[in-house]
């Protein structure tokens, strides 16, 4: 343990508590209680600590269990079976044709067949990592009964299953769920249910560390970056995924990290209720998603007709490609920031694979465009990236399904025609006729008028400084004075530090990002205790408890909490003084020897005032709108 000069001790205790929300190293013991050595801890996720994760999801969601939530905790070989057991068979694509294979080999998806070598199923990325998924058959939440070997470990397995919870509890509340139309509106529904999950995950997280859900959802990439994508995706990101096809991993990770900022954004727009709204009116596409506006706007895509076969040609493969594929289409051969660019003003799309004599197959494609430019900016990028529809087959064999390199890119003002595979004049043929299948331009019907608030930067924390003996914080809006005759610092663990170095007198002011809720605070003074006793216990000396309670400070009313070490007249005092509608607080904390030394730390704590009326910046992090 580190220490730092005469009162180390003392510098520790000062710092606990005002670690935003971190958690304790453990269970504080009672005033008095003897040290004892640490037993080996066991990490394992017990049926209180399910019940536990159950309902918290339900009150950081706002969504009450109708039913209980069942959990069933399987061996690894059990939970791999009933995981797998679960999904269809993935069909073959050596010497036959699915769909999926006349689509990847249509737009070139696949690499040529020599360059596949190590190319993973997805079974086998199911296998690699599997950690938690709900079954809406079984009505069940099914979790892996393994040793978990650390605390973060046991956090990772609650997150997950928090994650699930939602699941089950989207079950309960939506039961009805439309079947998709394409297997772009496929994608785009599993968006708003996983990306609804990823939300209740990352509220649980937050409210674990005593943050409110406005703050989390505004913060939600870094709130669940401490949880692997792998471990809500069943390990899909994973040293196997690093093998699949870039389409996959890309459709894979879409609906949990791009579904979850559609669900914040909506949640900016009208909070939960109209979140729950979504299931009334799902998302049509994967442009919904990627522009949450569009969603909230009712703006639908342009219905199409599937595209006829060419004479001699029968029907393979026919869909919807979507934003999201086009963009991961078109960054084969084009940089990615110009492929997002050109795919952006997707309005609509029918495509069709079709294969024809000696097994060669074509392609036709047409799309819709908001405006003629964006149908241009697609022309453009899609005749710039020739170069990379090449020659390909399905497998190696002689006779195998093949297709050629020649494209043809047609416009016709918010619309483009692509074919590939056809001899030229049959693809001049073709294109025309590709025009014909666009439907009329729908109308938008808005889910809501309310519009998604700027995602601007927040205020991050930032320290105060030191003026002589006067001390300022911008983020705060705070000043303090420095008591006579003592030293004042700022920086490091606790932000703005007074003391004496030949008595034992220190004072310490920091912020916690907690809430300032009864359970939150209760947290935050058992930390303290507990760190107060463990480092007591080590000089063989205990504390007792003297309480604490409402407390008047000159920045506002507080509540406090203080302790001694039995049979001296240290003690140590902590104040916390709610700011930003109780979203934070401002935290004082005392360490004195006699009542004199309190008198003047009590001084230094009423020397503070708010700069600006309580017209906080830090609000605007804490409490972000």
């Amino acid at each position: 343990m580190r220490r730092r000069g005469r009162h180390g001790l003392l510098a520790l205790w000062l710092a606990a508590g005002c670690s935003h929300g971190a958690t304790p190293a453990g269970p504080p013991r009672s005033p008095g209680e003897p040290a004892a050595s640490a037993p080996r801890r066991a990490f394992t996720l017990g049926d209180r600590a399910i019940e536990e994760v159950v309902r918290a999801v339900s009150a950081a969601r706002q969504l009450s269990p109708q039913r209980p939530v069942a959990v069933e905790r399987l061996d690894h070989a059990r939970f791999v079976e009933r995981l797998l057991g679960s999904r269809d068979e993935e069909p073959s694509s050596e010497g036959s044709l699915s769909s999926e294979a006349a689509f990847l080999l249509g737009f070139n998806f696949l690499p040529q067949p020599g360059q596949r070598g190590g190319l993973s199923t997805v079974d086998e990325v199911l296998k690699e990592q599997v950690v938690g998924f709900y079954s809406r058959v079984a009505d069940k939440v099914f979790i892996p009964d393994v040793a978990l070997a650390s605390e973060d470990d046991l956090l990772e397995q609650r997150a997950v299953l928090a994650h699930e919870v939602q699941h089950a509890l989207q079950a309960q509340h939506f039961p009805d769920m439309p079947e998709p139309k394409s297997s772009d509106e496929a994608i785009a529904q599993l968006a708003l249910i996983e990306g609804d999950a990823m939300v209740a995950m990352g509220a649980w997280l937050g409210a674990e560390a005593g943050a409110p859900v406005g703050r989390t959802l505004r913060r939600i990439v870094e709130v669940t970056r401490r949880i692997p994508l792998a471990s809500v995706t069943r390990g899909e990101a994973s040293t196997k995924l690093d093998k699949a096809l870039d389409l996959t991993k890309k459709r894979l990770e879409f609906p949990y990290r791009d579904g979850m900022l559609l669900v914040t954004d909506v949640y900016r727009a009208g909070g939960f209720p109209l979140v729950d709204r979504m299931y009334t009116r799902l998302p049509r596409s994967t442009e919904q998603v990627l522009h949450p506006e569009k969603y909230l706007a009712g703006e639908p895509p342009r219905p199409f007709a599937d595209p006829r076969p060419p004479p001699g040609y029968a029907l393979s493969a026919a869909d919807t490609l979507g934003e999201l594929d086009t963009r991961i289409l078109l960054e084969r051969c084009v940089a990615a920031e110009v492929a997002e660019r050109a795919a952006a003003g997707w309005a609509g799309d029918r495509f069709g694979v079709f294969a024809g004599p000696d097994r060669r197959l074509a392609t036709a494609w047409i799309s819709a465009w908001d405006t003629e430019k964006d149908a241009e900016e697609l022309e453009a990028a899609l005749g710039q990236s020739a170069a990379c529809w090449h020659e390909n087959a399905l497998g190696i064999e002689r006779g195998d399904y093949t297709i050629g390199a020649n494209i043809a890119v047609r416009r016709q003002g918010k619309l483009v025609a692509f074919v590939r595979g056809l001899p030229e004049g049959a693809q001049a043929a073709l294109a025309p006729h590709l025009f014909t299948l666009a439907g009329p331009e729908p109308k938008p019907t808005p889910l809501t008028d309310r519009p998604i608030p700027p995602r601007v930067r927040l205020p991050e924390p930032t320290p105060g400084r030191l003026e002589g003996d006067v001390y300022r914080n911008g983020w705060l809006d705070v000043v303090g004075r420095v008591p006579q005759g003592m030293l004042g610092h700022v920086g490091g663990d606790v932000e703005f530090v007074v003391e004496r170095p030949d008595a034992l007198v220190r004072g310490g002011m920091s912020v916690s990002t907690r809430i300032t809720s009864d359970a939150e605070n209760e947290k935050t003074f058992g930390e303290v205790q507990a760190s107060f006793v463990r480092d007591v216990a080590e000089l063989s000396m205990r504390v007792e408890a003297l309480g604490g309670g409402p407390v008047t400070t000159a920045l506002g009313a507080g509540v406090e909490r203080a302790w001694r070490v039995a049979g001296t007249s240290m003690e140590l005092r902590l104040v916390l003084v709610p700011i930003c509608a109780g979203t934070g607080s401002i935290v004082f904390v005392q360490a004195y020897g006699d009542p004199y030394a309190r008198s003047v730390l009590d001084g230094w704590m009423d020397s503070f005032r708010w700069t600006n009326g309580r017209n906080l910046t830090a609000c605007d992090f804490l409490d972000p709108k």
